[in-house]
């Protein structure tokens, strides 16, 4: 029941033979609303009572315009379909369903925000009712986030089908999410330092070389030389896979193919010559090169 407020009396008192205008702002409510007039003349207890029924807004609702078939970035991230400014009164979402694209589904989440609430926006659960019925009495405003992940293709975008049904609305919102094929990634890789595998090992020691900046597996392949403290040097070469999240190194190997050993007591460490590629395991990522 709306109060007097929602009604507009002229005037409000008088004497004689006299009408009375009525007038009502928007019920955008979705319940019917009324407001009791009572007339009383002077002293006299008795009075001519009428009841004033002002019908409700139909339910209804229309995507925003930029929430309209909107597009994300390969990368993925948040979409937003918000319905527009005239807001909705339904009682909330009945049914809510977004389309796969090869076998993946983004997650949502759905909230609403009323026209008196600061900009506050609830979360709610579609398939029931918005706890306490704001579209009852005022129009509210509703939205959908909805989290896409990355796109695992890097030549082809994908889709995902969106279809919104609202309590008390006949027909459901549909819309259409259009996420771009992923941008390749590029990356270089950094050659670090020369490390003993084991160094009591003595002159059987065997070395390994650390690389940094391969942000998924990298293919390495290079060759180097090993200087000596009397002035020689050793040709040797690495091959493996490394990345920076578990194996960021790679066994040391002499130009006959066996592992590289040396007495830590014979070089410093360092190495010269570096010539060596990298080639990304990952069909997303490139990898423009190995430096020393």
């Amino acid at each position: 029941m709306a109060g007097l407020n929602s009604l507009v009396i002229s005037p409000t008192s008088g004497s004689g033979n006299a009408s009375v205008s009525l007038s009502a702002g928007i019920n955008a409510g979705r319940v019917e609303r009324s407001n009791v007039i009572r007339g009383v003349a002077g002293n006299n207890a008795a009075s001519d009572q009428y009841t004033i029924y002002e019908d409700p807004m139909p339910t209804s609702a229309a995507w925003l315009p930029d929430s309209e078939n909107p597009q994300i970035s390969g990368n993925g991230g948040q979409v937003i379909l918000r319905i527009d400014q005239q807001g909705t009164n339904s009682r909330g979402i009945s049914s809510l369903s977004i389309g796969a694209s090869g076998g993946y589904t983004p997650s949502y989440q759905c909230q609403y925000q009323t026209r008196d609430s600061g900009s506050v926006w609830t979360n709610f659960t579609p398939g029931t009712p918005i706890p306490g019925d704001p579209g009852a009495t005022w129009v509210y405003d509703l939205r959908i986030l909805i989290t896409v992940s990355q796109n695992p293709s890097t030549t082809a975008s994908r889709s995902f089908s969106v279809s919104m049904q609202l309590y008390d609305m006949g027909y459901p919102l549909t819309n259409t999410i259009t996420q771009l094929k992923r941008e390749l990634i590029h990356y270089t890789v950094n050659v670090g330092s020369i490390m003993p595998v084991d160094p009591s090992m003595g002159s059987s020691t065997q070395w390994r070389m650390s690389f940094y900046g391969a942000e998924v597996d990298t293919l390495i392949q290079g060759n180097f030389g090993v200087s000596k403290n009397s002035g020689d040097f050793d040709i040797c070469n690495v091959n493996g896979i490394v990345n920076d999240y578990g194996e960021n190194s790679l066994l040391i190997y002499n130009e006959q193919g066996s592992p590289w050993t040396r007495n830590p007591d014979e070089f410093d460490g360092s190495f010269s010559g570096w010539n060596g590629s990298g080639t990304s395991q990952d069909s997303g990522y490139v990898c423009d090169g190995v430096t020393a």
